[in-house]
């Protein structure tokens, strides 16, 4: 009798390690994603997205983020779905299940999917990473296209219907848990807020310009290509590069 126990026991254990599963993206009491929907070399400018309500899609639960689309995930199997009320279709957007070689599909304009391979997975902070063979690329700056737990992919949730080939225009900046920055970037020096903009957009701008400084806080001329601050009349303040 004392054997079945400890086996009973034993089983039980390791089915609720096993269902524990994946970091959830979700923090406990608030989470908030820095996004750049969209990005491309005349206008690249992020926005703060955080679940304000739920809701229900064919009878499957989603979160909502105003402006951006749903979202649903399955921690124990470490899947995120994206629900684009553009084309009115659900989209696997993260899936930590897989292993190296394992491929994973990426839909076009088109809705055409095309096949990306897992190239490698790492730990870091303990949490997975899984990289895939297909690329962010915005302006110039690329990077590869990540699986993160705890976070969801480096290209946002919105990415499908966005690829270009091997190349996807959007990018997730920061993630916040609780109040607490969980994931930031190395694409734009972990700012958590961006907006790029060509020098027509920036001559556009209806409001005076006061001044601009360096990420020091040094006041400096208009340089193209750099990172810098636009300070504005209405106490507003810009992160900007000026793209040639």
């Amino acid at each position: 009798m004392k054997r079945i126990v400890l086996i009973f026991c034993f089983i039980s254990l390791f089915g609720h390690l096993f269902s524990q599963g994946y970091q959830s993206i979700f923090g406990d009491t608030s989470t908030t994603w820095s996004i750049i929907k969209e990005g491309y070399c005349d206008i690249v400018c992020s926005s703060f997205y955080s679940p304000n309500s739920d809701t229900v899609v064919n009878l499957t639960p989603y979160k909502v983020l105003q402006n951006y689309g749903f979202i649903r995930e399955d921690s124990v199997q470490g899947k995120v779905w994206f629900y684009d009320e553009n084309w009115d279709q659900e989209y696997l957007v993260m899936d930590l299940a897989l292993q190296v070689s394992d491929t994973f599909n990426i839909y076009n304009w088109n809705g055409i999917a095309e096949v990306f391979t897992v190239d490698s997975i790492n730990y870091s902070s303990g949490k997975k990473h899984l990289y895939l063979d297909g690329s962010i690329f915005i302006c110039g700056m690329s990077e590869p296209l990540v699986f993160v737990e705890g976070s969801g992919p480096n290209a946002g949730f919105n990415y499908q219907r966005l690829a270009g080939g091997a190349y996807i225009p959007s990018f997730m900046l920061c993630h916040t848990k609780d109040e607490i920055k969980v994931q930031g970037n190395t694409m734009f020096m972990d700012s958590c807020e961006v907006c790029m903009v060509g020098i027509e957009e920036l001559e556009n701008t209806p409001k005076d310009l006061i001044k601009v400084c360096d990420y020091f806080g040094r006041e400096t001329p208009i340089k193209k290509n750099t990172p810098l601050l636009f300070y504005y009349s209405d106490g507003t303040i810009l992160r900007k590069i000026i793209v040639e």
